[in-house]
């Protein structure tokens, strides 16, 4: 889970103590939930919403979206449906919230 006061990746009793003091701060907005796609990269690793995959050969950066019109994962930017296509020649290279530059010249 992302959290987006201390911008890093919480382990499940880090967001339990953190959601606590969280809600008596008011803070609803404060953490995003890393949804895994069910699909492994290249090299065997898992892929979750968020995710920056770089294809074979460095030619196509995407973000790993979830389309609300077709319930699925997908790749911004490409068909709907391409992750389950791209995911086995891409490889995770990092994520919107802790790597937005990765994404910059889209």
């Amino acid at each position: 889970m992302w959290d987006t006061e201390e911008k890093r990746f919480m382990n499940h009793s880090r967001v339990i103590e953190s959601r606590i003091l969280s809600l008596e701060n008011n803070g609803e907005d404060r953490f995003v939930f890393q949804q895994w796609t069910g699909l492994l990269d290249k090299h065997g690793k898992e892929i979750y919403e968020g995710d920056i995959l770089e294809s074979n050969h460095k030619l196509f950066r995407f973000e790993v979206i979830w389309s609300e019109d077709w319930a699925m994962f997908t790749v911004k930017g490409d068909s709907v449906g391409s992750l389950i296509r791209w995911a086995t020649y891409c490889e995770v290279i990092g994520n919107i919230y802790e790597n937005p530059e990765l994404l910059k010249g889209e």
